[in-house]
């Protein structure tokens, strides 16, 4: 338990990308949950800042990252952005070289790590990057989590744990007949899904590690609405 308390950061890379489990957090809307956030290597070894890199190793074709998308992702805007950008300096300090393989060892370090808390999967890019089988033991140690994706029309194994992420009444629907529950961002949110509790247009009555609304089919609720932000 004493890594437990101790463990501030994480960090390992696989296939081209850095794996970031940050065990503190100062996200009033998500509360006191562990956020896991995914960068490209390459992001690592040059001094451009992150909007004028390529995100498609990390975000897909979501339609908000800003190589072949609108540029609209939230992550990338404000307070976010800024503490993405710090913890790339940080990483760039730390060298690509001093970032372990993902190994048995650590594996086992990161579940313990994680046991009986709260994960946000996907801080910041796409949560199917970290696999079904790793999903699947984090998941089994959680308290519970959230997690969001982008590509679901791609890895229909994730609707046990992510939400679609749609932006469209056509597409909100397409991904319920496909058997997923949804998250829904727009300007108009006249859907059936629920008010996200933790949203502004809610009164901020919760937040996430309170709700556990998004935790995909593994919860019976309504999928989600939030207005875009």
């Amino acid at each position: 338990m004493r890594r437990k308390a101790k463990l501030k950061n994480l960090y390992y890379k696989k296939d081209g990308v850095v794996f970031n489990f940050q065990f503190q957090t100062t996200n009033q809307k998500t509360g006191d949950l562990i956020q896991n956030f995914m960068l490209p290597e390459a992001w690592i070894q040059t001094s451009e800042k992150i909007r004028d890199q390529n995100d498609a190793k990390i975000c897909g074709d979501c339609v908000h990252n800003h190589t072949s998308g609108d540029g609209d992702c939230y992550v990338t805007k404000g307070n976010s952005l800024r503490g993405l950008q710090s913890k790339l300096s940080s990483l760039r300090r730390k060298g690509l070289d001093n970032i372990p393989e993902l190994s048995p060892e650590l594996e086992a370090d990161l579940l313990e790590a994680i046991e009986g808390r709260g994960i946000r999967f996907g801080s910041y890019g796409e949560p199917v990057l970290l696999g079904h089988d790793l999903v699947n033991k984090i998941s089994k140690r959680a308290k519970f989590w959230t997690g969001y994706t982008h590509q679901w029309h791609k890895n229909t194994w994730a609707k046990d744990y992510f939400m679609a992420s749609v932006e469209s009444t056509f597409v909100d629907k397409a991904a319920k007949n496909m058997g997923w529950r949804t998250f829904f961002v727009g300007d108009s949110i006249g859907s059936e899904n629920v008010t996200c509790p933790a949203s502004k247009e809610a009164g901020n009555k919760s937040t996430c590690d309170q709700c556990k609304l998004c935790m995909g089919t593994q919860s019976k609720a309504k999928s989600v609405k939030i207005l875009k932000h």
